[in-house]
């Protein structure tokens, strides 16, 4: 997996994530199940992804669909000071 700075896919997953406000802005935590990200060995050197996890399985492509983020659970950032040539 090409290593990318961590901001970069995090700006990718929000700008794909649909606005889903509701109207009277009601609290919506009661519907939906959290969804947590981590980065793991982050510093300040440690700025590139070597590799990502999705609830303990790897991710292999660089997106992750908008139905797993609202279903929940845990995507893993490993964090490293190398990137790939």
């Amino acid at each position: 997996m090409n290593k990318i700075p961590v901001l970069v896919i995090l700006l990718v997953i929000i700008s794909c994530s649909p606005d889903r406000r509701a109207a009277n802005d009601e609290d919506l935590t009661q519907y939906v199940n959290p969804f947590i990200i981590k980065a793991r060995n982050l510093t300040p050197d440690n700025k590139y992804v070597s590799s990502v996890e999705l609830n303990g399985k790897p991710v292999t492509c660089y997106q992750i669909s908008y139905r797993d983020i609202m279903q929940g659970g845990e995507l893993v950032f490993e964090m490293t000071d190398a990137a790939e040539e």
